[in-house]
């Protein structure tokens, strides 16, 4: 756990990240209740005074490594679903998003139980830190989707955008949820393949779904100038 002693004394970044790595590991494990500055320190192999050095509470502490993670994590998602995560099809996009995210949760469970909080005795500033997280990406799709609907006026615009990104980001906290507790039964590939359906088509779409996987095409034959837009769009997020 954290960085192993070996003899050379750290710098003042490498300390507050070998201590955000070590209690990172001891909040997944035990949460925010079961996890105290003394059993940081001592899995660190430093006395408490150390930690109060670079974090003055527990819930700093917390708090910090929460945004750290959310910030690794946003970059790796980013850069798993590669340049064409914007694109002119707001299926294949939507479905790219839960992919991504999915598969994560299947991999690294405890992080995303971390990171979407999950766990017990949770500080105020915890929930702060969350919304503020949630709002950033719920804006950033919001904006991308509005492309989708040039014909409307731009106040109904905007909140055509808003519904839509409210609706993938809840439907996606859902699926995490169902991948966390059973990835065996609830394959993230095919669950992104259904919940994306499920957000852009509702049931129409899914009603045209196979048990056995999806024969469905693109989402729809966009016309030039929507094409323009949302090329516009994924230029600017």
């Amino acid at each position: 756990m954290g960085k192993p002693n070996t003899g050379r004394r750290l710098s003042a970044g490498e300390r507050a990240a070998q201590l955000m790595d070590v209690a990172l590991e001891l909040f997944i494990d035990n949460g925010y209740d079961g996890t105290s500055m003394e059993s940081v320190a001592r899995a660190a192999g430093v006395t408490k005074p150390v930690i109060y050095t670079y974090f003055r509470s527990k819930e700093e502490l917390y708090t910090d490594v929460l945004k750290r993670q959310q910030d690794l994590f946003t970059k790796a998602r980013q850069d798993e679903v590669g340049d064409g995560f914007f694109t002119t099809d707001p299926e294949m996009t939507v479905r790219r998003v839960f992919e991504a995210l999915f598969r994560g949760a299947a991999e690294e469970p405890g992080l995303h139980r971390f990171l979407y909080g999950e766990y017990r005795g949770a500080p105020r500033s915890f929930a702060e830190q969350q919304e503020v997280w949630r709002v950033t990406h719920l804006e950033r799709m919001a904006t991308f989707f509005e492309s989708f609907f040039v014909q409307l006026e731009a106040d109904d615009r905007e909140a055509a955008g808003h519904a839509v990104a409210i609706s993938m980001s809840s439907i996606g906290r859902y699926g995490i949820r169902m991948v966390m507790e059973n990835p065996e039964r609830h394959v993230p590939d095919r669950l992104a393949e259904i919940l994306a359906v499920t957000v852009v088509r509702g049931i129409p779409g899914l009603q045209l779904i196979e048990g056995g996987g999806s024969t469905l095409g693109p989402a729809s034959g966009l016309a030039p100038e929507v094409q323009g837009a949302t090329s516009g769009a994924a230029e600017r997020a």
